[in-house]
């Protein structure tokens, strides 16, 4: 920009410039354990930095895309990565890399999508001896194995036990 000092001969010249900002993750996302399968989890990162900012996903090293097992968005440098319908399988190591011309940052977050399983509701022993057992499908982290006298139950061999939330 240009600018006439009045009648006085000089000119004076101003320049505005701005220099690109590396970016950097504000906030990092804590690790996740306490998804039962089918559930959605929902990771989200908040970043800062000069635009134009690129955002990328990853599980396991592999990038990943928008579509029908993930969405991915990037709104008001906050970026999501929603997990529809979790299983087993989606447990793992998801890193968020954010980048621009000038350099990049990363954020690793560990997912562990817990299991279901069937559990006995209630028995019905008939008069012929046989025992009817009702099962209802539960998140594995609501798992207590308790005996009728209170005591907990040890598992059989052959079938570890696995840790547990209460």
């Amino acid at each position: 920009v240009r600018r006439d000092s009045g009648g006085s001969g000089h000119k004076h010249y101003f320049v505005f410039f701005s220099l690109p900002e590396p970016p950097w993750i504000l906030e990092k996302p804590e690790s996740m354990n306490v998804l039962p399968a089918g559930d959605m989890a929902a990771l989200e990162v908040k970043v800062c930095g000069t635009p134009a900012l690129i955002p990328k996903w990853f599980k396991d090293g592999v990038e990943l895309a928008s579509g029908r097992k993930y969405k991915i968005s990037f709104s008001q440098m906050i970026s999501s990565l929603n997990v529809l319908s979790a299983e087993k399988l989606d447990s793992g190591e998801y890193t968020f890399e954010v980048m621009n011309e000038v350099g990049k940052d990363l954020s690793k977050i560990n997912l562990t999508v817990l299991g279901w399983c069937l559990l006995p509701t209630w028995s019905l022993m008939t008069r012929a001896g046989y025992c009817l057992i009702f099962l209802k499908l539960m998140p594995i982290r609501y798992l207590r194995f308790v005996a009728r006298n209170g005591d907990r139950c040890k598992p059989s061999p052959g079938y570890p036990a696995l840790p547990l939330r209460k």
